[in-house]
């Protein structure tokens, strides 16, 4: 059960955790970082796949996370389909009323970058960077574009500083909008989104035992050639 939320003062509210914060800039970072390395000839290329595996160790931190974090971190506090329309609307007339949390296109954009970037971590594991993994990266890196444009315009548009919030965690109250410091997650919470990091980097070292070893993409792809006929000869020894 979350915790009861504590009030400081009536200048500033408690909105994002740590977690969900470390979480947001790393996962910002790695996204550059595996954007930066993806060809061959890039001089970080040998950072790819590590940078690729700590997205999805993140992901699956923040999908547990999802579910038992803080107030604002849950995604059933930024699925705000009913409220959709009327923000679209505020937007129109360049005049956006200030959420607490995620607003209902922010909420949205979150968990279409989470659902693509999980499937481009799982394609880049499955596939070695073919096609659909190429397209799913390109896909990605246009939505992140997109978000962060969106972010500096919605601080414009709704007078608040919401990058500021994302480092410090709050954002100010005032009588229009007097907003309390979120509810925060239980320590068993936390302690389940870390299990379900652990167990993803468990499932990805079962996968590629070298997952977190700085090498080319092109090596990664040699290896798995190699393993795959090992297995096809001991296929035909059995025979």
């Amino acid at each position: 059960m979350a915790n009861v939320p504590k009030t400081h003062g009536s200048t500033t509210a408690s909105i994002w955790d740590l977690p969900t914060r470390i979480f947001h800039w790393s996962f910002a970072a790695l996204i550059v970082l595996a954007y930066v390395s993806a060809e061959e000839d890039s001089v970080f290329n040998q950072w790819h796949m590590i940078a690729g595996y700590c997205v999805g160790v993140l992901l699956a931190f923040r999908i547990a996370w999802g579910f038992v974090g803080g107030e604002y971190a849950r995604f059933a506090s930024f699925l705000k389909l009913d409220h959709l329309a009327s923000h679209i609307g505020q937007m129109l007339r360049f005049r956006v009323e200030p959420t607490a949390g995620h607003n209902p296109l922010g909420g949205l954009a979150v968990l279409l970058i989470l659902v693509l970037a999980g499937a481009t971590v799982l394609t880049g594991m499955i596939l070695n960077g073919e096609e659909p993994h190429e397209d799913l990266g390109k896909a990605m890196i246009i939505l992140a574009g997109i978000h962060v444009v969106a972010v500096f315009a919605m601080s414009v548009l709704s007078r608040e500083n919401l990058p500021r919030a994302m480092v410090t965690g709050r954002k100010p109250v005032s009588t229009a909008h007097p907003w309390k410091d979120g509810a925060r997650a239980s320590i068993p919470g936390l302690l389940l989104a870390l299990g379900a990091a652990a167990a993803g980097i468990a499932a990805i070292l079962a996968n590629d035992p070298q997952a977190f070893t700085p090498r080319s993409t092109e090596s990664q792809a040699e290896d798995q050639q190699d393993g795959t006929a090992q297995s096809g000869e001991v296929r035909s020894d059995e025979d």
